[in-house]
């Protein structure tokens, strides 16, 4: 009789004996890779100078094959190995990255920061002497939404090299969070002034009154700070407003030094879709990658596919944590980071002689 309850007992616990162990188990693997506890991803992101060689191959199998950039011949077109494989130990595979809630190590590396996103590269050979604006156009900037921020008069200030374009009291007015806020880079405003004309495209549901406002207080005009708003999902209107604010000397081959989708509701996709006619004159260009909208049927190997066919070779880019790093994506692909998560993208066009140094510069960091 005693034995028969002890069984009993036995069996009534045997479910929580063996499910315990296993939840407590998943609950491990599973925990957000943010956490100082698992070095894994926290080491990827630390940007190591080499990568051991045993992980070349494996490496190799996972790249995806892609074809040569069109445009300047002089820049590598191919990750070697030895670049895919620290790529792939900087920015590893998670087993459980497919699920949406969990970062990347991509995600980790860009966007999980407390600073703003800063192309600093990118700005700071804008402001040189060794940018060189040919006469018959402007520098010439366009923002895909705004964030309450300083990337229109900093993009306006890096462009024109104009002391009237003053960030610091922009930044000021708007109150604006010193970690939000790019840092400063050196502008020689004693070598001259450039012509520069930034267009802000703000959606219909935004509240853009601030930013007229600053504009207003400032006395910026329409040919120096543009503002428009439409519909976002107006491809047509989208294209066209950007087209109706290209600086009139020479509009049909005038460069986009600079594309930033960065507040894009999770429209990336459609955005780059719509402009597609004036992809190849865009130098630089930043956008978000993530799990929303139309990202949940492009896969990002397929867009980088298609901005590499305008020239455009794409990075993800590094956050100040970590130097910001940047790590190829155009020739480099890994199969995991089609897995949507959020990212931060820089791309340069190695297509025009005019950014080559960036590119060049882009591509040793």
């Amino acid at each position: 009789m005693e034995v028969s309850r002890i069984a009993s007992f036995l069996q009534g616990r045997f479910w929580f004996v063996f499910i315990v162990p296993v939840v407590l188990f998943l609950f491990h693997v599973g925990k957000d890779k943010t956490s100082g506890e698992d070095s894994g991803i926290k080491k990827g992101v630390n940007v190591p100078q080499e990568a051991s060689g045993e992980s070349v191959t494996s490496t190799a199998k996972k790249a995806q094959d892609v074809s040569p950039s069109k445009g300047d011949s002089r820049y590598p077109d191919q990750c070697t190995p030895e670049q895919l494989a620290r790529v792939e130990k900087q920015l590893p595979d998670d087993p459980l990255n497919f699920r949406p809630w969990r970062d990347a190590a991509f995600s980790i590396a860009t966007v999980r920061s407390n600073f703003a996103h800063n192309p600093i590269l990118m700005r700071e050979f804008y402001a040189s002497d060794n940018f060189k604006l040919d006469k018959e156009h402007s520098f010439f900037g366009v923002v895909m939404g705004w964030q309450n921020n300083d990337v229109p008069i900093d993009t306006l200030a890096i462009g024109s090299r104009d002391t009237k374009f003053n960030t610091q009291k922009w930044n000021e007015k708007l109150n604006l969070d010193p970690k939000a806020a790019l840092p400063p880079v050196a502008i020689n405003s004693d070598a001259g002034k450039r012509p520069a004309r930034v267009l802000v495209v703000n959606w219909d549901q935004q509240k853009a009154l601030s930013l007229q406002s600053l504009k207003n207080e400032h006395g910026y005009s329409d040919d120096e700070l543009a503002l428009e708003s439409v519909k976002l999902d107006d491809r047509d209107k989208l294209l066209t407003t950007v087209q109706s604010k290209i600086p009139a000397t020479n509009p049909k081959s005038h460069p986009i030094h600079y594309l930033d989708i960065s507040y894009s509701i999770s429209e990336d996709v459609n955005i780059l879709k719509a402009l597609k006619p004036l992809l190849h004159e865009v130098r630089f260009l930043h956008f978000e990658y993530n799990k929303e909208k139309e990202w949940k049927t492009t896969k990002l190997s397929t867009m980088i596919d298609f901005l590499k066919n305008e020239g455009l070779v794409c990075y993800f880019a590094g956050k100040k944590e970590i130097d910001y790093g940047l790590w190829r994506i155009t020739d480099c692909f890994l199969q995991y980071w089609d897995h949507r998560h959020w990212a931060g993208i820089d791309c340069v066009n190695v297509a025009h002689e005019d950014v080559r140094e960036l590119a060049i510069k882009m591509e040793n960091k």
